[in-house]
């Protein structure tokens, strides 16, 4: 097909990009080859439109009036069969338009603003709504008697409201804190996030922070990490950082000493703190010996950093570690390979933290000279990693906590099985030293065929607390 569009339409009076635009869709969708009319019509039609004004439009009526005097000119059943044609077209050019996903139909629920997706004892007033967990927000103000709520906004952003609380949420960037007392864990692809109060405005710049209102309409605002803008009635702006705090009435912003985190509730938080090389994808620092000394980097006996084998493919990613028998020891014994973490670098909520540690175990098919059995350990400790090697082997009485868990696998190559240990972190806990492990069978006698396909893969490490309330007073 041949897919010019005549310019001589205006000279014959007739129905121009319009009537392109149709025989563009049915050659592009009908055509033996792809063809270049519907773009040309649609330029055409938006040409047309916008000369239809000045000089043009008192030379020549526009397409849509000639489309009028045609149609009229015609006889009835003529104008019944080009109402039916119409019809047929436009429903077409419809289905043209979503089969490419230029026309997408709104789905009712798709989209959401904010939901309730946790919490403790919640009990709302008895003329306020009672959403609960899992329900989506209106945005109507809500009255929280008692108890604590956690919501949750598209964007990832989550806000702990404690009540006595009266609030509203006034957009997915947004919420009204009319009395109560919140806190909000912001990421960074919703920075810019607003708590407005009667006395203030708090636009987060990332971050962690708390806002009370009094029953004075006084707010205050506690930043536990990174900071906020805060913009009072009056018009002042103040920037606040990790560690600040500001009052803020109806005349004055005034610095404050700053409350602990737990004055105000806390949502559920996770912060991921894996190890360095944590899926054992890059050939990074790997060093033979005991447990290291410095942050970063896998330390043991008798390792491998390998990628698939004949028998076994990784778990995830493009690498896995592999345990090696120790030539250094006389006698058969265990495999095992550490790490130690600082715990220092990330902002982790205060107090006593849920700590979990997670990997990935899979061995090949063997006989019972083989090990079948694989450990992984933790252990928190304060202060600096010297003298690591001690410390370890002291874990079970000098940690300030410690956990660890065994696995037998199958004899299956084609399974990977996960072993999770969970313990409760304090806060002056610095660093962690954990551990891999595969283990020898008890009557190993030669260490050749003690570990003869056995690997580790996927190390995972997260610090986290649930949703809380408050522990202390925030009454100024």
């Amino acid at each position: 097909m041949n897919d010019e569009i005549p310019t001589s339409d205006r000279e014959r009076g007739r129905p121009d990009g319009l009537e392109w635009m149709c025989v563009g869709i049915m050659r592009d969708e009908f055509g033996r080859r792809k063809s270049r009319a519907l773009a040309k019509a649609m330029i055409r039609l938006e040409a047309e439109d916008a000369g239809s004004d000045g000089t043009a439009s008192t030379q020549l009526p526009g397409w849509r009036e000639r489309i009028h005097s045609w149609v009229d000119g015609l006889r009835p059943r003529a104008r019944t069969a080009v109402g039916v044609a119409s019809i047929l077209v436009i429903g077409f050019a419809a289905y043209f338009l979503w089969s490419r996903g230029l026309l997408t139909p709104a789905r009712r629920g798709s989209d959401w603003t904010c939901k309730v997706s946790d919490s403790i004892d919640a009990r709302w007033a008895a003329k306020s709504a009672k959403p609960g967990t899992g329900d989506f927000i209106a945005s109507e103000v809500l009255r929280l008697d008692s108890g604590v709520v956690e919501l949750t906004y598209a964007p990832g952003t989550t806000i702990a409201v404690e009540g006595p609380a009266e609030f509203k949420v006034t957009s997915v960037t947004g919420l009204e804190l009319l009395s109560g007392k919140i806190s909000a864990n912001v990421p960074k692809i919703a920075r810019g996030f607003t708590v407005k109060t009667p006395t203030a405005t708090v636009v987060d710049l990332g971050t962690r922070f708390g806002t009370s209102v009094n029953s004075d309409h006084a707010s205050e605002v506690d930043v536990f990490q990174g900071k906020v803008n805060v913009i009072s009635g009056a018009g002042e702006h103040r920037q606040l950082t990790q560690g600040k705090a500001l009052i803020v009435d109806s005349h004055s912003a005034v610095d404050a000493t700053a409350l602990p985190e737990s004055a105000f509730p806390l949502p559920n938080l996770t912060v991921l703190a894996r190890p360095q090389n944590c899926g054992f994808d890059v050939s990074g620092r790997a060093v033979t010996g005991g447990v290291p000394a410095e942050f970063g980097y896998w330390s043991g006996p008798a390792f491998v950093l390998t990628g698939h084998t004949p028998s076994v493919r990784t778990c995830q990613g493009a690498g896995m570690l592999q345990f090696l028998p120790s030539p250094s020891v006389e006698q058969p014994g265990d495999s095992p390979v550490w790490q130690v973490i600082d715990l220092r670098g990330f902002k982790r909520p205060a107090g006593v933290v849920e700590a979990k540690l997670s990997s990935m175990f899979n061995r090949i098919r063997s006989d019972s000279r083989a090990g079948e059995t694989f450990r992984l350990s933790l252990a928190a400790f304060t202060g600096k990693p010297t003298d690591t090697n001690s410390l370890w082997s002291q874990r079970a009485t000098a940690a300030l906590a410690f956990a660890e868990k065994e696995i037998t696998t199958d004899n299956d190559p084609r399974t990977w099985e996960k072993v999770e240990v969970v313990t409760k972190l304090p806060a002056e806990a610095d660093f962690v030293i954990i551990e891999i492990r595969a283990i020898a069978p008890q009557q190993a006698k030669a260490p050749s065929a003690l570990f003869p396909g056995h690997f580790a893969d996927l190390v995972d490490f997260k610090l986290g607390s649930s949703l809380r309330a408050s522990s202390i007073s925030t009454s100024r």
